[in-house]
């Protein structure tokens, strides 16, 4: 394999010019909040075409926002939210700030969102207008409620026993041991003991070594960084999403495609294919990539889509702003950066900024084959999504005002939350928004809001 650096373009790059009969994608005009007091006001022209068709359905979104901000701010004696109120709106508001990150991404491509779709090219009324977005607004969250849980992982609720491990020979531990590879000086780190009962008894056979064997054919280097110590075999489609997604992943492809532009599949496999499910990183730019910190934006090679793939560096920062994805604005010195040592010079650091764009080559398409297309398309959708309620705005509008006030005692053993809002309350503290005492406090009136919501309230008594 041979990793090249091409340059450093803008996030709508593309190798060769489209086509001059296809438009070209362009950021949207910012809007400015205050010329929308209220999408009922009627002071806003109706729209009549696509792109203002979008941007009013922002306004939508973010007034859904606020109108779930201010009532859980609401400190009125007669009109105070109650904990399970608190608790309610600040999963409806991560909800809306997932698909306010979409619909504000230039790239993204909603189902039906079109004056054509919706009107037939014509729009008499406002409040048809509302009751559309509405409607749409509740499709988009349905998939996007299914799309997380996948990715991030879904508490089973505490009434059901965990299944029981799928027996294991001594053979096969043998074999699963034997394909964990570890360069001597990685002292532990990486696909190292801490990891190997985790490997031997979690991941198939097949996956395991295909960590080990990828990594070989880029001589043990991170695709990223060029650094070869403390490389590990990083998955594009992670274990616990390709296991809640079984056999057939195709389902949750169609799901993202109601919010982005994928090509429609007929069946896509992911467990047969574990050598283009693997992309050797560094622990750091693993640790990065794992946090939604940036995601890689794969781009198909326009004459040898088999045997060569771009991806390109887009660092995750403010995706619930216009151009929050055009400017990428990452703090390289305050939240840490990637270092491309092949492309240091005199001591010099080179940090990896968003745009960056790298190609990857293999000499042997059927021996060696380059990561998938499709997965790095599934693992760039879901990142962007997520990294939607991670931005500092967006954690600020969710836990606003007070934590919910719940009853008394130690939070519960076993939890019913979804992994996503694990990455939500350790980005709220990175961002100071939350501190470690509110984190409890938010965690607790969630987990019994949950518990009482689907009946769990005495699971654990």
């Amino acid at each position: 394999m041979e990793v090249r650096f091409i340059g450093n373009h803008s996030i709508d790059w593309q190798p060769v010019p489209p086509p001059t009969s296809q438009p070209q994608v362009s950021f949207p005009t910012p809007i400015l909040l205050a010329s929308y007091p209220s999408m009922s006001s009627g002071s806003q022209a109706l729209p009549t075409t696509d792109e203002e068709l979008k941007q009013q359905f922002v306004e939508y979104i973010r007034a859904q926002i606020r109108h779930l901000s201010r009532s859980s701010e609401d400190s009125q004696a007669d009109f105070a939210p109650d904990a399970d109120t608190k608790s309610k709106n600040a999963e409806a508001k991560k909800d809306y700030q997932y698909l306010l990150a979409v619909v504000l991404d230039p790239s993204s491509k909603l189902y039906h969102l079109s004056m054509a779709n919706a009107f037939g090219g014509r729009l008499d009324e406002r409040h048809v207008l509302e009751d559309y977005f509405a409607d749409r607004c509740e499709s988009f969250l349905g998939f996007i409620r299914k799309i997380v849980p996948v990715w991030t992982g879904k508490a089973k609720p505490p009434t059901q026993a965990p299944p029981a491990p799928r027996p294991i020979t001594r053979a096969a531990k043998r074999k699963a041991a034997e394909s964990i590879e570890v360069d001597a000086d990685d002292n532990g780190v990486g696909e190292s003991s801490a990891h190997t009962e985790s490997a031997v008894t979690g991941r198939m056979y097949d996956d395991t070594k295909a960590q080990g064997r990828v990594k070989t054919w880029y001589g043990k280097q991170c695709v990223l960084s060029g650094a070869n110590k403390l490389v590990q075999g990083a998955h594009i489609v992670d274990v616990l999403a390709c296991n809640n997604m079984g056999k057939n992943p195709i389902q949750f492809w169609k799901w993202l495609a109601m919010l982005w532009p994928l090509d429609r599949l007929q069946e896509l496999s992911i467990r047969s294919r574990e050598n283009e499910n693997i992309l050797p990183l560094r622990v750091d730019a693993h640790q990065f990539w794992d946090s939604h910190s940036f995601a890689l934006r794969p781009i198909t090679h326009p004459d040898s889509p088999s045997s060569r793939i771009y991806i390109q560096m887009v660092w995750l920062k403010d995706l619930d702003t216009e151009g929050g994805l055009a400017s990428g604005n990452w703090d390289h010195q305050k939240s840490g950066t990637i270092v491309d040592f092949r492309r240091t010079v005199d001591d010099t650091l080179t940090w990896i900024r968003h745009g960056d764009v790298y190609e990857i080559e293999t000499s042997d398409a059927a021996t060696y084959q380059i990561p998938s297309v499709e997965f790095l398309q599934i693992r760039y959708a879901v990142q962007k999504l997520l990294a939607g309620a991670m931005a500092a705005g967006a954690l600020a509008n969710i836990f606003s005002g007070e934590p919910p006030e719940d009853k008394q005692g130690p939070a519960r053993e076993t939890t019913v939350l979804d992994g996503d809002w694990d990455l939500i309350f350790e980005a709220a503290v990175a961002e100071g928004v939350l501190d470690d005492a509110s984190v409890g406090r938010w965690r607790k009136g969630l987990e019994e809001y949950t518990r009482r919501r689907y009946g769990l309230e005495e699971a654990d008594d």
